[in-house]
């Protein structure tokens, strides 16, 4: 089927919608990923109202592996809402660079 997308639906009505819309919930799904590697950290709430995509997507996607969520949490500690994210790696500093080729070269 997809790559993203789930396969299975848990009622006859809601799979057949899946499988009518699996492209475009795709697509839908590839949007997200692309908006995240930009380093954007999405919620629920945000990509209905931003993007008029369906908070589902989201799932799909972390349940696929292409991202990660986190729990926003007041001063309290109480728990506010999901914050889905992809780790991007970022470049070594100078000093960094620096000390493994030092390293490199003592051995």
């Amino acid at each position: 089927m997809n790559e993203i997308v789930h396969d299975q639906e848990n009622n006859e009505d809601s799979q057949r919608h899946l499988q009518e819309n699996s492209d475009k919930f795709e697509t839908d799904c590839q949007f997200l990923l692309k908006q995240m590697l930009r380093g954007e950290r999405l919620t629920a709430k945000t990509v209905v109202q931003k993007y008029g995509i369906a908070d589902r997507r989201l799932r799909d996607l972390e349940i696929a592996g292409k991202c990660k969520k986190e729990w926003k949490l007041n001063e309290a500690g109480k728990r506010l809402y999901v914050e889905y994210f992809c780790e991007i790696a970022k470049p070594p500093t100078k000093l960094q660079v620096v000390a493994r080729w030092t390293e490199q070269k003592l051995f």
